[in-house]
């Protein structure tokens, strides 16, 4: 096939048809996006703002890792040098306390998912997006398939939820890595990702599992 009628497999073609064929987002709308500074949400921004969305970047800084402060000002930065409203929510010493009594990645979830709602509802927002990808909804299949969860239990990340969108599920980390290599799009990594659950881990390292199950047509 000649190069120039090629399909076109970029984030931001595959994004753009995902949003469109499914209504997730109108354009001018306004939007709040949850970034945490890391190359999937600063992508998500990215794509988001040049596709002529009205973005809001919300960030949380739980102050639990010696890179969160850095972390807030890369998307402070990016945001006041894109002209995009920013909203940051930095968590009190109290605040992160309670945060570690219990299950602490279930805790700053709610934290999180709360926060955006409050932006949301106080700018009159018409959606809330997060940057879960490809893997993301593969991984999460297949823990939920390993912990022996019923019909309900398997279904994985939905492209809707309330308020939230997630416009970035038929995109894998490939796609991602070419779009911020290719845009320049500042970011730094959660070092944490490399000595998380071992579980997870095992499973993000490799894509392929998911295929092995036969849904081989996301792509497609």
């Amino acid at each position: 096939m000649p190069k120039s009628e090629r399909l076109d497999v970029s984030l931001s073609s595959i994004t753009a048809k995902f949003i469109e064929i499914n209504h997730l987002l109108s354009k001018g709308e306004k939007i709040v996006v949850g970034v945490s500074g890391g190359r999937d949400s600063m992508a998500l921004l990215h794509y988001l703002h040049h596709s002529g969305y009205v973005c809001i970047a919300c960030h949380v800084n739980y102050g639990l890792r010696p890179e969160s402060t850095s972390e807030e000002v890369l998307v402070a930065d990016y945001c006041n040098e894109n002209q995009i409203q920013f909203e940051a929510l930095r968590l009190s010493p109290s605040r992160i306390a309670r945060l570690k009594t219990g299950n602490l990645q279930a805790n700053a979830r709610e934290v999180r998912y709360q926060f955006f709602e409050n932006v949301r509802s106080h700018y009159e927002g018409n959606a809330i997006c997060t940057a879960h990808h490809r893997n993301d909804r593969n991984e999460t299949f297949l823990i939920n398939a390993m912990r022996g969860s019923g019909l309900n239990g398997l279904t994985s990340l939905s492209m809707k939820q309330g308020w939230i969108r997630r416009p970035l599920l038929l995109v894998s980390r490939e796609d991602i890595d070419e779009y911020i290599s290719d845009n320049r799009i500042p970011y730094l990594d959660d070092q944490s990702n490399y000595k998380s659950n071992y579980r997870r881990n095992c499973l993000s390292t490799s894509d392929h599992l998911f295929l092995i199950l036969g849904n081989t047509s996301f792509r497609k």
